[in-house]
Formats: C-alpha cells, structure tokens, sequence
C-alpha cells in the first residue's frame, strides 16, 4: 500500500471514529452508531439551558444534555434529582424526578415527592452558543401522594440562559 492510501485510509479511520464518540441525533431520535444518519441531518444534542443560568456556583446540572439531577443551588425545594427525560431533542422534553416540597406550617416533608419536567424553547441563549432549551416548567404535588398541581415555571425565571 503507497504512503499516500495509507495516510487516507488512517485520516478516515480517525474521522470515523472521532464520529462514533459524539452524541448526535438525526430526526428527532437518537442515532445509532454504525448506521447513522447522513451527514446534512446530524445535529447537536441540546442543552438544558446554560451553565451561567444561576449566579453563583452551586446550581447543578444546567449546561447539560438530559441531566439526571438540577439544582438552583438554594433549598432543597430547588432540587429535582433521579430524573428521566424522555423526547429530548425534539421540540418539547419531559422529564419525572424527585423534589422536596413544603409542609403547610414551614418546613419540608421527610419524603421527596414525584415531580413532573417540562423543558422547551429550543433556540441558542447567545450567538453562536450550543442549541438549548431555555424554558423550564415543573407540576409537583401540593402533598405527599396528591396529584400533580398546576405548571410552574422553574425557579420564577422565565429563561434557563
């Protein structure tokens, strides 16, 4: 084999395998590896808001594809943990974890109660910044074992950037 096939062939191993690693998705699912889509309908996998969203350095998760766990760094009410997302990448995502709610009389309760995830607005926080949602809305119930209230927006803001 000439230098030349060689250092080709090695070029493309390099791509294809810089390829395999990444997490794209390709109409609204994710693709396989192997057997991907072409290369005009590869995207990338947003973001739930940006990682500055909250001031400080406490918040967890922002800045992140599908994170199991957030955080606005506050109290515990601004936790949402063993979170599932299901439909991310595709126009709205929805997501079920476990949050700590309030007792009527101050306080927490002991258990931490299901909680439902809403994560929308696809679009960039800045120029040439990373696809992300920049919308976050949440139903919790208002007791342990009640069902879910109405939506809320995530934190009083209106935006994840």
């Amino acid at each position: 084999m000439s230098k030349t096939i060689r250092s080709v062939a090695s070029a493309l191993s390099i791509v294809a395998v810089c390829l395999a690693g990444t997490s794209v998705q390709a109409n609204g699912g994710t693709a396989a590896r192997g057997d991907g889509p072409s290369v005009a309908s590869i995207r990338p996998v947003p973001l739930l808001g940006s990682k500055n969203f909250w001031p400080g350095d406490a918040d967890r998760g922002f800045g992140r594809a599908h994170p199991r766990r957030i955080f606005n760094g506050g109290d515990l009410s601004g936790l949402v943990h063993h979170i599932t997302w299901s439909h991310w990448g595709a126009k709205r995502s929805y997501g079920w974890g476990k949050t700590y709610i309030f007792k009527p009389d101050g306080g927490y309760y002991r258990r931490a109660v299901r909680a439902k995830l809403r994560a929308g607005n696809l679009g960039h926080c800045h120029p040439h910044s990373h696809l992300a949602y920049r919308h976050l809305e949440v139903r919790e119930p208002r007791k342990p074992g009640g069902r879910l209230g109405p939506w809320f927006v995530w934190s009083g803001r209106n935006s994840l950037c």
